[in-house]
């Protein structure tokens, strides 16, 4: 098989796994990923996956990468939030929730971190597309309910203080009504302590 072949009928994935070139290739050779990695044609992104060497990578591709190599999942918590300015800190690696085991994947691209919730909690987010780039990604109302659903050690003033959560600005951006209704969807008294801390936080910032 030619490598112009194969692009030509690839091109449109940002990414590929083998699953994928079978389906267009039944054929398929695996070994030429391996030729084409030499020649600095493709590279490996992760385990499984790849993507062509000219690909422009920035971070509204790796939303897309972060979805796709671990399934299902969606960006939120730390990313969001400093999306936001929540946070003060830029944060580097790209932050996701999935109903899998929580996992850190380590690329040359970046790292793509997964934290784990139920499968009734995995709502919240929204398809976006950039520049024909797509990607699921949590509303703010969704991603500060994650963040502290998950961070249990967030149950007093001085804990939110200290991660520097802006959170007179949240209070002040978000949809109050859809924000009470995620949180009731969570079921957990525990998050609603939280939350009522974070709102007392608002009143001393």
């Amino acid at each position: 098989m030619q490598y112009i072949e194969f692009k030509t009928k690839l091109q449109d994935y940002l990414i590929f796994n083998q699953d994928q070139i079978k389906l267009v290739f039944p054929d398929f050779d695996q070994h030429r990923l391996k030729d084409w990695q030499k020649k600095n044609y493709i590279k490996k992104l992760c385990k499984g996956f790849y993507y062509f060497t000219d690909l422009e990578i920035n971070d509204i591709v790796k939303y897309n990468f972060a979805n796709q190599i671990y399934e299902p999942s969606y960006i939120s918590l730390e990313r969001v939030l400093s999306l936001h300015a929540l946070i003060p800190e830029t944060v580097f690696g790209i932050t996701s929730v999935t109903t899998r085991k929580s996992r850190n994947i380590y690329t040359d691209c970046g790292s793509f971190i997964y934290r784990t919730i139920k499968p009734d909690l995995f709502f919240g987010y929204t398809v976006e597309t950039i520049n024909q780039v797509k990607y699921k990604i949590a509303s703010i109302e969704k991603a500060v309910l994650d963040y502290f659903y998950l961070n249990a050690y967030l149950n007093s003033i001085q804990a939110i203080k200290d991660v520097r959560f802006d959170s007179e600005l949240f209070f002040e951006i978000i949809d109050q009504k859809k924000f009470n209704s995620y949180l009731s969807r969570f079921n957990s008294k525990a998050l609603e302590r939280r939350i009522k801390t974070l709102r007392r936080s608002s009143y001393d910032a």
